[in-house]
């Protein structure tokens, strides 16, 4: 589980932003050379977030709770 606080330098005034992450990978090795994994983290809280990636949106009205999940695939080249 990963805490983050962020504190305003900027803006003395502005709110402290907190959020809360907590992460699962799950890995499967298809060859000595090739492995699966799909990660994903549940997050409490907008630390993380900004208005410009949410359609200038306000903090404070988007959703406190969210996910998110991604599958990723590993190979090894190997030259000879």
């Amino acid at each position: 589980m990963l805490r983050t606080v962020r504190f305003p330098v900027a803006r003395p005034r502005a709110a402290l932003r907190i959020s809360t992450n907590v992460a699962l990978t799950l890995r499967y090795d298809l060859n000595p050379y090739w492995l699966l994994k799909v990660e994903g983290h549940f997050m409490h809280g907008t630390a993380g977030l900004t208005r410009p990636l949410n359609d200038n949106q306000s903090l404070s009205s988007l959703t406190k709770d969210w996910g998110r999940a991604a599958p990723q695939d590993y190979g090894l080249l190997l030259s000879g």
